[in-house]
């Protein structure tokens, strides 16, 4: 796929090659399928069965990826697209020198043509994130970087959302804490929904969320007047992080390799 992007930019070109690359992934499929099992065997014969699903859903994982990968190259698209696109965001002080940004504040007003079918919000944050929609809250995170392959499934949190949703401006708030001592407290977010079975464009974060060091009682509500808060600034992605297919019911997932 990075040759074909790198040296083939004719589309007919790259359809020449369809074949093979589908070929080649159906393979390596197959090969996945192969080494969950074999490895599953050789647990099993050395361990107690607890904690083998982990691994199993890693491999797993990765099949789904590839089955992705080859049903969007039947559609032309050759992009090498695992990456997730949204941003961390902050305050904009957290791009100074020798500022501590404990705590911050995310507001994001979007527009919704219909009630979806189904909706998806998903959170990662540096380092305990809380989410609302409308007023409701949705749910938090507070998973950090460890060894234990337990918690880092924990890192990533989505939730459900369709019921929270409604058809005009909906409004999503998000409290975000970092507890290291000089740290940044940033999130990555996004929002996806379903409207006749079609996908939306993903809400993510950005640069036109607002933030603030500081809220009061009112910061949750769509009457609240945000006119003062600043507008959000990137900080930079310190992880490798797959995007999410919801519409495959597979999130995002901070990789292992570095």
């Amino acid at each position: 796929l990075v040759q074909i992007n790198r040296y083939m930019i004719d589309p007919e070109k790259r359809k020449t090659q369809q074949p093979i690359l589908l070929e080649k992934m159906s393979t390596v499929k197959k090969d996945i399928e192969a080494f969950n099992e074999q490895y599953s065997l050789l647990w099993k014969r050395h361990y107690r069965p607890d904690n083998l699903q982990i691994i199993r859903e890693l491999l797993d994982r990765l099949g789904l990826y590839i089955t992705i990968k080859a049903e969007e190259i039947k559609n032309n698209n050759y992009s090498f697209n695992g990456k997730i696109i949204s941003k961390f965001i902050s305050h904009p002080d957290a791009l100074a020198e020798d500022i501590e940004i404990p705590k911050i504040y995310l507001r994001k007003e979007f527009n919704l043509p219909n009630s979806p079918d189904e909706a998806w919000i998903q959170i990662i944050a540096d380092s305990h994130g809380k989410i609302w929609i409308n007023d409701q809250f949705v749910g938090e995170i507070y998973a950090r970087k460890s060894l234990s392959a337990t918690v880092e499934r924990e890192r990533v949190r989505s939730f459900e959302i369709s019921d929270l949703l409604r058809k005009g401006i909906n409004l999503v708030c998000v409290e975000v804490k970092n507890y290291i001592p000089q740290g940044i407290a940033s999130a990555n977010i996004w929002l996806e929904y379903k409207v006749d079975k079609q996908w939306s464009a993903p809400i993510i974060s950005d640069s036109y969320w607002k933030v603030s060091r500081r809220s009061d009682d009112q910061w949750l509500t769509k009457e609240f007047d945000d006119q003062y808060w600043e507008l959000t600034e990137s900080v930079p992605n310190k992880w490798h992080i797959s995007r999410p297919y919801f519409q495959y019911n597979l999130p995002s997932r901070i990789e292992y390799y570095w």
